[in-house]
């Protein structure tokens, strides 16, 4: 079924052609969350019985009506059919893609080992998994939706006083802690809010028994994720060696979306495994010379962009103690970081240098690009945390928190400060003799 939406009412017949193989055809079987263009002069009372998105074409003076019953996408019927329909299959496409990501962020939840809950910014719950309900032993009264929207304020359930309600309205976070439960016990809580391009849009809570290892657990789970996308991209796979040139333009075309998106998956899983484990594997101490360490980073970062990357680095640079491997996935995060946040039309300008002082060396790696607002210098470090959506700067939202993570098991720091005229300078602070103790 290679369609994206289904018409309802009398569209203009040039306009249906249009809009060609992504329309559904009359009397075909639909998907409920499927994407309903309305049109005719009853629009407005058809609204309301949508199960999935609602888009109209109407003339403009129908738009405050349209609006009222909840219709959040409006094309004027003015506009002539074939500069409409562009614009129409590329709204649809974009709902297509976000309710993707949503079934993909449904499926990590239930493959979680840990209970997970997330809460807009105005408190309402927009996604929990069965571990949420047994953690908390809550029968989530109120959510009607087998898909797990809300209807109800989260509120009704938890309380005001909860970390999470604090955390999707106001934007605090809350570092593990310990929860008292209503019926009684307690679990353990971690609390992160959620944003996008500067923008507070909710909150992520996990859950867990107050006795278990949230790394552990997390870590299990996280791993276990990679079955379920590793089956998907198979089957695409199938799909396409078995139909092969029989595939419409528009099968193709889903069906690279559904790989590129499930790749976006993958790499985030990835990024987060390797995250979490970073808190309990054993860290090597060995000399590492910096000049390799970074060549290495080089090397990777051109592999992951597909492209050759320049970078201005000293001739001569200090040697570090440390993991060497560890030191190159620090580096390679903050060198990646620096070749995609650039001006838009300009290559990026990245130079590495390194000062030694007393027993410490301080690496910096500057880059000309957009810079970072002050009061994000210190959040760009958390996981997830992004300046800028996925579909404008790709990337998982995990690389620096991976960076900070990796130079704090080195009894170092990782911070960000703007450069001049314009960008930002990474430094990372770093021990350049022989610690005492053992390996960590």
């Amino acid at each position: 079924m290679a369609w994206l939406f289904r018409i309802e009412g009398d569209v203009d017949p040039a306009l249906r052609e249009a809009l060609g193989a992504a329309v559904a055809p009359p009397g075909a079987e639909h998907d409920p969350a499927a994407p309903v263009l309305l049109a005719g002069p009853d629009a407005e009372a058809r609204v309301a019985a949508c199960t999935g998105p609602a888009i109209a074409v109407a003339g403009l003076d129908r738009w405050p009506a349209l609006l009222a019953a909840g219709c959040q996408h409006l094309f004027p019927a003015e506009v002539p059919p074939a500069t409409l329909a562009p614009l129409i299959l590329r709204t649809v496409q974009t709902l297509a893609d976000q309710q993707t990501e949503l079934a993909i962020q449904r499926a990590i939840a239930a493959w979680c080992g840990v209970g997970v809950v997330v809460a807009d910014a105005e408190g309402r719950v927009r996604l929990y998994n069965d571990q949420a309900r047994a953690v908390l032993g809550i029968n989530f009264e109120g959510f009607d939706d087998p898909n797990g929207q809300s209807t109800r304020s989260y509120p009704v359930f938890l309380g005001d006083a909860h970390p999470l309600h604090h955390a999707a309205t106001l934007g605090t976070e809350v570092p593990e802690t310990l929860f008292e439960l209503a019926r009684g016990g307690t679990v353990r809580v971690v609390v992160v809010p959620i944003s996008t391009g500067g923008r507070h849009i909710g909150a992520l809570a996990i859950f867990r028994p107050a006795n278990a290892s949230a790394d552990q657990t997390m870590a299990t789970g996280v791993h276990a994720l990679k079955n379920p996308l590793s089956v998907v991209q198979g089957f695409v796979q199938m799909l396409r060696e078995e139909l092969g040139e029989e595939l419409a333009s528009t099968t193709r075309h889903l069906l690279d979306r559904i790989e590129l998106n499930t790749a976006r998956v993958w790499w985030r899983v990835d990024d987060l495994h390797r995250y979490i484990r970073l808190a309990e594997v054993r860290f090597e101490r060995e000399a590492c010379p910096l000049g390799a360490v970074i060549a290495e980073a080089l090397a990777n970062v051109a592999r992951r962009l597909g492209r050759e990357v320049r970078v201005e680095v000293p001739a001569s640079l200090p040697t570090l103690t440390g993991d060497f491997t560890r030191l190159v996935d620090l580096f390679e995060a903050l060198l990646h970081n620096a070749c995609l946040y650039h001006a838009p039309g300009e290559e990026p300008r990245v130079q590495v240098s390194a000062v030694v002082e007393e027993s410490v060396v301080r690496v910096q790696v500057e880059d000309d690009g957009i810079g970072v607002s002050p009061d994000e210098r210190i959040r760009i470090f958390e996981p997830f945390h992004r300046l800028h959506r996925y579909d404008e700067v790709e990337g998982t939202g995990l690389g620096l928190a991976i960076a900070r993570r990796i130079a704090e098991r080195h009894s170092g720091h990782i911070e960000v400060h703007p450069a001049e005229p314009r960008g930002s300078i990474f430094t990372v602070t770093l021990p350049i003799g022989p610690r005492e103790g053992p390996p960590t």
